[in-house]
């Protein structure tokens, strides 16, 4: 027998009184459940947070590891590019003006050559090739050999301002003095006026 049932035997609690005690204890056993309801859907929720969190954080690491392997897989690239470009330039100063493109665009630019250096150019043994020293400089121009001028192609075709690859007809450095279009005689050359005999 409950406590309940011996008071309401004895009379000292009514019928009534003992239902509102009954209503009240269920009442407080709800509202334990529901805190532990609550405490559970607070913890869960937390630990929800907590892992979105700890994804987050990963995916920003990944993200600048991938920033990282871009900038070095660029600084790795522009290393190489300069020194294709610094090591295997030609000397080439001279009076003989040849004119090429820049890197920015349309525009002509006028570099003092060479004669013999003039002719590599034009005959495919030589190449004009552009590099910045930063984003914002003035790029500076080079000539280099062809083999540089083809390798610079595959790693970096920008920087190729002016090579000549189709070299048939004069330009062509084997075919140019199979055909001379000189006489190459020693004798002096003379016109001499028709005679009217």
């Amino acid at each position: 027998m409950s406590l309940r049932d011996q008071l309401l035997a004895k009379g000292l609690v009514s019928n009534k009184r003992a239902k509102n005690i009954d209503r009240e204890l269920k009442q407080e056993r709800k509202n334990k459940q529901s805190k532990r309801k609550k405490k559970k859907v607070a913890a869960r929720e937390e630990q929800a947070a907590e892992e979105a969190a700890a994804k987050a954080l990963r995916e920003e690491r990944q993200a600048m590891r991938r920033l990282a392997a871009k900038a070095q897989e660029e600084l790795q690239r522009s290393t190489r590019i300069r020194s294709l470009i610094l090591g295997n330039r030609i000397r080439a100063r001279g009076r003989v003006p040849y004119w090429h493109k820049t890197l920015d665009g349309p525009e002509l630019r006028r570099m003092e050559l060479h004669e013999r250096v003039a002719w590599k150019l034009r005959a495919g043994e030589a190449a004009i090739v552009g590099y910045r020293r930063s984003p914002i400089a003035e790029p500076e121009y080079f000539v280099v050999n062809a083999g540089t001028a083809r390798e610079l192609r595959e790693v970096a075709p920008e920087c190729v301002v002016t090579f000549v690859t189709d070299t048939a007809g004069i330009s062509a450095p084997e075919e140019r003095f199979l055909e001379p279009e000189w006489e190459i005689s020693l004798r002096p050359h003379r016109v001499r006026a028709a005679s009217s005999e």
